[in-house]
């Protein structure tokens, strides 16, 4: 699912006029950039956060456990950030 580009660039602005994040520094902003979500798109934005997990398990291999979903998104994505880094210490 994909929200399209003319919606994504809305967004990015949104973002930016109204919690200061430009879409490079989300994810140092993670809280406000969920935050921001949420004041956009209300409840819908669990489920944007859900795709936003569901491609980042994808693309980084990541297995989550089996409650992700009730986990919050932003331990979510620490999780995966340790993933990642335990992973990097592995290979070097």
């Amino acid at each position: 699912m994909s929200l399209g580009e003319s919606a994504k660039r809305a967004i990015y602005f949104y973002l930016k006029e109204k919690f200061g994040i430009d879409s490079q520094n989300i994810c140092s902003n993670l809280q406000k950039f969920s935050r921001g979500l949420h004041n956009i798109f209300g409840e819908g934005a669990k489920i944007i956060e859900g795709l936003i997990l569901q491609a980042l398990f994808r693309k980084t291999g990541y297995k989550p456990e089996d409650n992700w979903k009730q986990t919050d998104f932003e331990d979510n994505i620490r999780k995966v950030k340790e993933y990642l880094e335990k992973a990097e210490d592995f290979q070097v």
